[in-house]
């Protein structure tokens, strides 16, 4: 019988050495095991919305916003003269916009006069309109087909206004006035 305590004693103590060895090993192969990481952050995504904006200028570039187009008025028109002026229009915000002049005859100046002054204008020296002052209304500006301004694109407009030579007497001392507005649509 001590020869059966004997070997059952040995076999624990195997056993508990066993289960002593297995527990370190897999402790060490746990503390000594490499692992990959990797992250990817995307911070501080910023939203601006974009404008829409026009620039009107004279023929010099300079601000002309709220001016006359220059050089177009003219006063003491005899039948026959012509007067001309320059508008540089640029879409000077920073999304693209579909743009439109607008013409309006003040309904204070003489009815008349406005219907019989002839009214041409060029845009990039291509003729978008040619009739009666007083008819302009709005114009649809679409350069060679394209619908809408890029930021950045501008356009010249050369507006002459002319007095048929025959006019008679019975507009003397009339007069007229027209208002042009630019507007643009995003789009």
């Amino acid at each position: 019988m001590k020869r059966m305590k004997v070997l059952f004693g040995q076999r624990r103590l195997m056993v508990l050495v066993t289960l002593t060895v297995l527990i370190l090993a897999a402790a060490a192969l746990v503390a000594s095991s490499a692992s990959f990481t990797a992250t990817s952050a995307n911070p501080d995504n910023m939203f601006t919305a974009g404008a829409l904006s026009i620039g009107n200028y004279d023929s010099t570039l300079a601000n002309n916003e709220g001016n006359p187009v220059v050089g177009l008025s003219m006063s003491a028109m005899a039948p026959g003269d012509s007067t001309s002026g320059t508008a540089i229009i640029k879409n000077t915000g920073t999304v693209s916009g579909t743009f439109t002049l607008t013409s309006a005859v003040d309904p204070a100046s003489a009815p008349a006069f406005a219907t019989l002054l002839q009214c041409r204008i060029t845009q990039d020296g291509v003729e978008i309109y040619d009739g009666n002052l007083d008819a302009i209304g709005t114009l649809n500006l679409t350069p060679g087909g394209v619908a809408s301004w890029a930021s950045g694109a501008q356009h010249t407009y050369v507006f002459t206004v002319t007095f048929p030579s025959t006019a008679g007497n019975d507009f003397q001392g009339d007069s007229a006035e027209a208002a042009f507005r630019w507007d643009a649509v995003s789009d």
